[in-house]
């Protein structure tokens, strides 16, 4: 019977209060960090986001997309504000409110839109660009396919995602030697993973120290491990 109650007692012994505080400080960060995570995670998929040549930019104002003509399968036609334009590519960019009319200058080129018209003069040429600017919400918003011209760029498009590379900047394309889980960042914590496959054109955007970063079709950027087996 001693013995019994002995063990009983053992077995009551509370633990010692920094235990107890050290296990509750333990589940609240891991909690914190998984709704971090998930929060970054839900508001990436529902943002814009935007490169210039293989780096992510903010931008002000939001990306906004129409449908180029009505049948289902329709490409779409983005938009960016001019302001976002002006920060990111040409600080001369300007409206003429009273005439509705977009000019930018510079040594090369010489070009002019006007809101509501999909005609764009560009050094004495009148291009169709598919779809006319417009304003909202106090922002005149520019087509993209207006700036492939004025400033000779590349520009990608896949859902809420643009990527805009110079023609100035050679693109190296290359591909993965077999299909690959990989992540969105170098850290082990931390950043999505998808499964990019052998068939995928990827753009080199940077080799980094043991590392090397691509963008994939549907313009989501992926870190590879430098291992010659991974790319052909």
């Amino acid at each position: 019977m001693e013995y019994g109650r002995v063990y009983s007692e053992r077995k009551k012994i509370p633990k010692k209060p920094m235990e107890r505080i050290y296990v509750m400080l333990f589940f609240v960060c891991m909690v914190l960090f998984v709704i971090t995570v998930s929060n970054n995670v839900v508001t990436e998929k529902n943002k814009n986001i935007f490169y210039y040549d293989g780096e992510k930019v903010k931008l002000d104002n939001v990306i906004e997309k129409e449908k180029k003509n009505d049948s289902p399968n329709s490409e779409y036609i983005y938009f960016m504000t001019m302001s976002d334009i002006k920060k990111i590519f040409d600080n001369n960019l300007i409206y003429e409110e009273t005439k509705g009319q977009i000019i930018t200058t510079s040594d090369t080129h010489v070009a002019m839109i006007t809101i509501d018209s999909n005609i764009m003069n560009l050094n004495g040429s009148e291009i169709n660009i598919g779809k006319a600017p417009y304003k909202k919400d106090g922002q005149v918003f520019i087509p993209l396919d207006a700036l492939k011209g004025i400033y000779e760029l590349d520009i990608k498009t896949y859902e809420n995602k643009v990527a805009i590379f110079s023609r100035s900047k050679k693109q190296e394309i290359f591909k993965l030697k077999s299909d690959e889980k990989l992540k969105s960042i170098p850290s082990l914590i931390g950043g999505d993973i998808v499964t990019v496959t052998n068939k995928e054109n990827l753009i080199l955007l940077k080799k980094e120290s043991g590392f090397v970063k691509g963008m994939t079709e549907k313009i989501d950027v992926r870190i590879y491990r430098k291992r010659s087996s991974h790319i052909v």
